[in-house]
């Protein structure tokens, strides 16, 4: 399995591209009480997901972080470093 690299663009700074690691996505499947496959399934993926795993991943990269809610406060995008390899549906 290829690890995802998240681009994570804060409102006052440059992007961080963060990897998606085993670490993260075992941590991502206890909090949502789903697998990764499922919770990155294009039919019912979550930007709250999406979000929750690029925030895990900059606290597990050593970034200093906020709780949740106010790191999101702070988030102006959050992308793949690959366009196109996310599978969130076109808004």
């Amino acid at each position: 399995m290829a690890v995802m690299k998240l681009k994570v663009t804060m409102t006052d700074g440059d992007p961080v591209v963060v990897a998606v690691t085993p670490k993260v996505i075992v941590a991502a499947e206890r909090h949502f009480k789903k697998s990764m496959g499922q919770l990155f399934d294009q039919a019912s993926v979550t930007y709250e997901a999406l979000a929750w795993s690029a925030w895990e991943a900059m606290r597990f990269s050593g970034h200093e972080v906020k709780t949740f809610d106010l790191w999101l406060d702070g988030v102006a995008e959050i992308g793949s470093e690959d366009e196109g390899s996310l599978p969130l549906p076109e808004a």
